[in-house]
């Protein structure tokens, strides 16, 4: 008889396509599928508390784009500046889902149960929310699993977004 989960994910939460231009992509996704609207967003380290990749700090800028699809949210980034996964992956692989996502009520409990699995954090960032709170962290769980999960533990309250498209 198998043993039971290391790390049990409730609900995944997130898809992510990397991408090369988000703009293109939601307009795409907007005109074929009906996808959106969509919340179109920059994320800047410098206005987080602490962001790191590979373990070491970090500072880096992405685009990021936000659509929900029946309760799933499809994520996009466009890699921007800095070391990122999402370069490495655009390197590596080209556009394409990146990583799923799930959120969780304590992220450093979660990365802790993660570890104890074998998977390091990649990326992470802490304090993206108007609050300062709002944590993620990439798992390297991609060789065995076949993709990055991401943790995410939700800000409070979110930033507004750059621009809505379609405009509302």
């Amino acid at each position: 008889m198998a043993d039971g989960p290391g790390f049990k994910l409730e609900k995944i939460t997130q898809v992510c396509l990397v991408v090369e231009d988000i703009d293109k992509m939601v307009e795409a996704h907007w005109r074929r599928f009906g996808i959106g609207p969509w919340r179109i967003l920059t994320f800047d380290s410098a206005n987080c508390a602490s962001c790191t990749y590979m373990g070491k700090p970090a500072r880096f800028r992405m685009r990021f784009a936000l659509a929900d699809v029946a309760g799933l949210t499809l994520e996009m980034v466009q890699h921007l500046e800095g070391d990122t996964i999402y370069k490495d992956y655009l390197k590596r692989a080209g556009v394409g889902v990146q990583h799923l996502g799930t959120n969780v009520a304590n992220l450093d409990e979660a990365v802790a149960r993660m570890e104890a699995l074998g998977y390091k954090a990649l990326m992470t960032a802490r304090g993206f929310g108007k609050s300062r709170d709002g944590h993620f962290a990439y798992m390297g769980t991609e060789e065995e699993l076949g993709t990055v999960w991401e943790l995410v533990q939700a800000p409070t309250v979110r930033f507004d977004p750059d621009r809505i498209y379609p405009a509302q």
